[in-house]
């Protein structure tokens, strides 16, 4: 029987080159990739046991491309590396279906220990995490008989997941051809609307909810 095989996601090229040497050691590393519709073709066509992804990938972030790997296969291995020790964030990649969810400053062997985890049907989560606060969200979630959704504007629509990737006023305004003083307006807007009191809780919000990317 072959090494298990791993596809990477992650879109800082030296970590990516590191933890792709480091995980050669025991696994089969069959594609390494930086952008979050690059993994999504690569695991289509490679079909890895494991799937590896960074949180913040460009084009498509890594808790929807999850969402969207496990709506077409549920039984896909999937887990989330990221510098944010976020319980919100936790749990509704956990609640999407993803496996694990561990912060990038813990060990290499917490990793290999995680991914072996995640293969035998376990799950794998950073202990950087408050684990009661993280129980209780989940619950929460599982509670929910169906996404909550929230009635937004045509233009709130298309601020929102550009504003999750982290773009500016000025980048965002650029982007859909209208002023920085728009993008202000459907900014404090959708901050209304979601009942989020800082930018920081407007991105996260979009992520937990699956309204970004």
């Amino acid at each position: 029987m072959g090494r298990p095989t791993l596809l990477l996601g992650d879109d800082h090229r030296m970590f990516l080159q590191g933890l792709d040497r480091l995980l050669s050691a025991n696994y089969e590393v069959v594609g390494a990739v930086g952008d979050g519709y690059e993994v999504l073709r690569a695991a289509e066509d490679l079909e890895p046991d494991v799937i590896v992804v960074d949180l913040n990938l460009p084009s498509l972030n890594g808790l929807e491309l999850s969402r969207i790997l496990l709506e077409s296969n549920e039984s896909r291995c999937i887990i989330m590396l990221t510098m944010h020790a976020d319980v919100h964030i936790a749990a509704a990649a956990l609640a999407a279906g993803v496996k694990g969810f561990l912060i990038k400053d813990e060990t290499v062997e917490t990793l290999e220990r995680g991914i072996e985890s995640a293969m035998n049907g376990g799950r794998v989560v950073s202990q950087a995490l408050d684990q009661e606060l993280l129980k209780r969200l989940l619950q929460d979630l599982d509670r929910q008989a169906s996404p909550v959704t929230f009635e937004l504007t045509r233009r709130q629509k298309q601020v929102l997941p550009l504003l999750a990737e982290g773009l500016g006023l000025k980048e965002v305004g650029a982007r859909l051809g209208i002023s920085v003083k728009t993008v202000e307006f459907h900014k404090y807007g959708l901050m209304e609307r979601l009942g989020a009191r800082t930018s920081a809780e407007l991105v996260r919000y979009a992520l937990v909810l699956g309204l970004s990317g």
